[in-house]
């Protein structure tokens, strides 16, 4: 079963600490997953609840947020949110785009990275200062 509802975690997310947005996981988590909840979560292991929408929306650009969904492409390395953008526009199998800064908060391993998504199935909030996602077709 997959859980949770990302599929490419390990390979999408290199880090090896939690991801750097506040609201989700919680931050009371020690492993992953949790060995016994302290929230419930919105699905359940046979796939999302009923109250959950179907389908995530993006906009044309959002600052503080994380779209985790079905890869694309590779991760590449991108000089600017612009430029990682312009590549999702022109991929035929990207829809949602989120870029990582280069800052002291952003791990290492995900500095000035492009990830490219063919779906959005989480919104991610973070404090991380530069972060950019986006869906190219609502601009």
């Amino acid at each position: 079963s997959t859980y949770p509802p990302w599929t490419n975690w390990t390979t999408d997310y290199p880090w090896t600490s939690y991801p750097p947005w506040t609201s989700y996981p919680p931050t009371n988590w020690t492993t992953y997953p949790p060995t016994s909840w302290t929230t419930s979560p919105s699905w359940t292991t046979d796939g999302p609840t009923t109250s959950q929408p179907t389908t995530l929306e993006g906009k044309c650009l959002e600052k503080g947020v994380v779209y985790i969904g079905e890869t694309a492409e590779k991760s590449r390395k991108a000089r600017n949110a612009k430029v990682c953008a312009k590549r999702c526009k022109k991929s035929n199998s990207c829809e949602f785009w989120t870029y990582f800064p280069k800052g002291k908060a952003v791990p290492k391993k995900l500095r000035k990275r492009c990830f490219m998504r063919k779906s959005l199935e989480e919104i991610g909030q973070t404090k991380v200062e530069g972060v950019l996602s986006g869906q190219p077709e609502k601009c």
